[in-house]
């Protein structure tokens, strides 16, 4: 059975026996091109012979933002370890987070979302996470105990309406709380998933 799936710009197309089915099961800047993890330039260089479509970079449709939507969820869904690093990434590739954080709180930047993406029905407003890892830009360290692993994104509604319709889509190391470090605090929630 073949269907698609698009994240960070590629239109991705393969079987169910491939070696990967999602941008984040690759490791670095890789991206799932037909099962195999492979490096964005070689997916464009193989574009014009094969069914893969490459979308220009500042290009934005329902399909790239269904696809984001899913692979948010998937992070969400905590049914693995959350891979805040390869999210983040993804998001800022696409344009759907930028360079800069709007505000650093205990470790993470928090990024604000700047395209129309909603997670289990919910507008999305903002995304965060933790992991060990040099990219500064991503992730810090302050003095102290370093937050655990985890990826977080805040969206709109309040917390007993989104722990009604999503909590059982997702595994129990997934939280929901008032969300603290945002503008939107008194009407939005944070989805977290932490890492076991």
């Amino acid at each position: 059975m073949r269907y698609l799936v698009l994240l960070t710009g590629l239109l991705v197309s393969f079987n169910t026996a491939a070696q990967c089915f999602k941008d984040i099961e690759c490791k670095g800047d890789r991206i799932c091109n037909q099962g195999v993890c492979t490096a964005p330039s070689r997916v464009k260089e193989q574009s014009s012979q094969s069914y893969v479509a490459v979308l220009k970079e500042n290009e934005w449709s329902n399909d790239i933002s269904n696809a984001i939507t899913l692979a948010l969820q998937d992070q969400l869904s905590c049914v693995s370890q959350p891979e805040p690093g390869k999210a983040l990434r993804a998001l800022r590739t696409r344009g759907v987070i930028g360079i800069k954080p709007i505000m650093a709180v205990d470790g993470m930047n928090i990024f604000a979302v700047s395209k129309p993406i909603s997670v289990f029905g919910f507008k999305a407003l903002q995304v965060t996470g933790w992991e060990e890892s040099s990219d500064k830009s991503l992730f810090w360290r302050g003095p102290g105990t370093a937050p655990p692993l985890s990826f977080q994104v805040v969206v709109s509604g309040d917390v007993a309406t989104v722990k009604s319709r999503v909590e059982k889509k997702v595994s129990s190391r997934t939280s929901f709380e008032k969300a603290s470090y945002s503008k939107y605090a008194s009407s939005a929630t944070e989805i977290t998933c932490y890492g076991s």
